[in-house]
């Protein structure tokens, strides 16, 4: 597994967006212990593929990495990875390839049992505290404002929609954020983001309170 996690920290070291190592590293442990969580026992087997996923699902993301098939080859070399039966690496391949928000727009794509526990962790970790940093952190590397209440956000329908819209940091809580909870995958995986979600609720408020100077 080492040469897993040195590759995701290879490719995401000098990320600035909130997709950085930590991230990822925070997703794959996050999916662990939601598994645990609604799972009576958890073998080294359920672990590996849960890690796996969780350390590689933003390495190959397009809008962190130009060359998104070089790195699917580069993974596909690694011994950890190399050693996987067939199975597994298709499997842990779809998994990774749709388990963004902006892929699951137009049609909800239904992943592998270890895909919806990564899934739901890395929506997860979008959420509260850490949620409110990495927002204002991509946002403010795409050159969105804090907050502009002149602009009109309307829905996302396509990957291009969600990604070329014009909308200030503090629409996107309401874009997409405060959302995910709908769209969890497992039991463990709701109760925790209802609480996080329940957090950027009262920072939120604070918020509006502190921009209408009340």
């Amino acid at each position: 597994m080492e040469d897993i996690i040195q590759f995701a920290k290879n490719t995401l070291q000098f990320d600035s967006t909130g997709h950085d190592f930590y991230h990822v590293q925070r997703v794959a442990n996050l999916a662990v212990k939601l598994y645990k969580q609604d799972n009576l026992e958890m073998t080294p087997y359920d672990e590996k593929m849960l890690l796996i996923r969780g350390l590689l699902h933003d390495t190959v993301d397009d809008k962190i990495v130009k060359n998104v098939d070089k790195q699917w080859d580069i993974i596909q070399a690694l011994p950890t990875f190399n050693k996987l039966n067939k199975k597994d690496k298709y499997q842990i391949r779809e998994d990774i390839e749709w388990m963004s928000y902006s892929k699951n727009l137009v049609k909800k794509h239904t992943l592998s049992c270890y895909g919806q526990y990564v899934q739901d962790a890395d929506r997860i970790d979008a959420l509260g505290a850490i949620g409110i940093a990495r927002a204002f952190a991509y946002g403010g590397r795409r050159g969105q404002p804090i907050y502009d209440p002149s602009i009109e956000v309307k829905s996302s329908v396509t990957k291009e929609d969600y990604r070329n819209k014009t909308m200030s940091t503090i629409h996107h809580f309401e874009d997409k954020l405060l959302h995910l909870v709908e769209l969890m995958n497992t039991k463990a995986g709701k109760i925790l983001a209802e609480e996080r979600t329940e957090i950027m609720k009262q920072y939120l408020t604070q918020f509006v309170h502190e921009w209408n100077v009340e």
